[in-house]
């Protein structure tokens, strides 16, 4: 038995092991997630004055405050309570985002079937 990565960067990968499909695994997901990172999104609101904006948040920003995840399945930023629960939200997205990409798992390779035989015409 034969088993498969479903790389979206590299290709599809066949390992004749599955302690190799599974080391190989955990990199095509890294490599899948840091070319698509630019659809996850965690913001914080930041109120100056009368003004109020959005930045990025950064491992500087406090843990409580007005934070923001963006959902690419809904196209809404969605509120979250702190900067923890936005992380923890992040990682769902991702994961949830992998298992779309058929890049959650190693799966058993299933072979493409063999062409169909050709049958011989005659040349009128």
């Amino acid at each position: 038995m034969k088993y498969q990565v479903n790389d979206k960067i590299n290709g599809s990968q066949v390992f004749d092991t599955e302690a190799e499909a599974q080391a190989a695994l955990p990199v095509a997901q890294a490599a899948f997630l840091e070319r698509e990172g630019y659809r996850f999104s965690m913001v914080v609101v930041v109120v100056d004055g009368n003004n109020t904006t959005w930045r990025n948040a950064v491992e500087s920003d406090a843990d409580d405050g007005d934070y923001r995840v963006f959902n690419q399945w809904t196209g809404q930023h969605e509120p979250v309570s702190t900067k923890a629960a936005a992380q923890a939200r992040v990682q769902e997205l991702k994961a949830a985002f992998l298992v779309e990409a058929g890049l959650d798992k190693v799966y058993e390779y299933v072979p493409p079937p063999a062409p169909a035989p050709t049958i011989p015409t005659e040349v009128l």
